[in-house]
């Protein structure tokens, strides 16, 4: 077996991804939720416009969900600056600027309010998933310090099945 080594985009060129994470609230909603986008903010270490030619789906209609499931969140392409990029073509990143990538999520399956609420609270805790969407498109009540709200989501859920 041949190994080929990996290059890594800052060894071979002036670009630096400033961060790389998932988008907290991008899967969709659904007793199983949908996959998360990532945002990315990608910049140049040299004094000079960088230019990239984009290839972005789902930008304008997002990942459908199914059986009740909601859609996941859309993609952008934009600047830090809040300038919004195009999708698709080549394109230049003025010298100093960031460019910043909000990838979509993927559809959720089912209806959200069946999906088990520790599997919610664990969303929660990871970052995944909001307190605010727990509560609202779960019917999962989270408290600041992580728990579960046992009587309020069972009174939330009994009143959206």
């Amino acid at each position: 077996v041949r190994m080929v080594p990996v290059e890594i985009t800052e060894a071979i060129s002036p670009l630096v991804i400033w961060r790389k994470e998932f988008r907290a609230d991008s899967g969709g909603c659904g007793e199983f939720r949908g996959g998360l986008g990532q945002v990315m903010e990608i910049g140049s270490q040299e004094d000079a416009p960088f230019a990239i030619f984009a290839t972005f789906d789902r930008t304008e209609y997002p990942a459908r969900g199914r059986e009740m499931g909601n859609e996941g969140a859309l993609g952008s392409v934009s600047l830090r600056s809040g300038t919004r990029m195009r999708s698709k073509g080549r394109q230049s990143i003025p010298e100093g600027e960031v460019l910043v990538l909000n990838m979509p999520g993927g559809g959720g399956y089912g209806n959200p309010f069946q999906r088990d609420p520790q599997s919610v609270l664990h969303d929660v805790r990871a970052g995944f998933v909001s307190i605010e969407s727990a509560r609202e498109k779960y019917g999962v009540v989270v408290t600041q310090d992580f728990a579960i709200e046992v009587d309020q989501t069972a009174k939330l859920r009994s009143a959206q099945i």
